[in-house]
């Protein structure tokens, strides 16, 4: 059942994007950002479009001595180590317990995989 709905879920994925292909000549839009268009059914439509940045960061350590570090256009994000912190809880008991006061922990959404056998 499950390898069905898993089949039937990717086949409607699919046949959305062709149908979402086929909205988009018919629907208001720029280049970067939301435009909404108002059917003849009184339906209204928003079409958000945009562009996903990132650095190649070989390009971006060759030029980044160029460009003043105030206006270079980069976050620095502090996420938790995983592996790290299964290190602590394992052989720092005290600091793990200290650590663990300031870390959020919620289940995970379950994944299941299901594949052929091999014979």
């Amino acid at each position: 059942m499950w390898l069905m709905k898993k089949q039937e879920i990717e086949r409607a994925k699919l046949d959305l994007v062709s149908i979402e292909k086929e909205m988009m000549p018919l629907l208001d839009q720029k280049e970067e950002g939301s435009r909404t268009t108002t059917t003849p059914a009184g339906h209204k439509v928003t079409l958000r479009c945009g562009f996903n940045y990132s650095f190649n960061g070989t390009a971006l350590n060759r030029i980044r001595a160029q460009i003043p570090a105030a206006l270079l256009p980069l976050k620095t994000k502090e996420i938790l180590d995983e592996p790290r912190l299964r290190e602590l809880r394992s052989n720092e008991p005290e600091t793990y317990r200290i650590l663990a006061t300031a870390i959020r922990k919620r289940p995970a959404k379950p994944y299941i995989r299901v594949e052929p056998a091999d014979v």
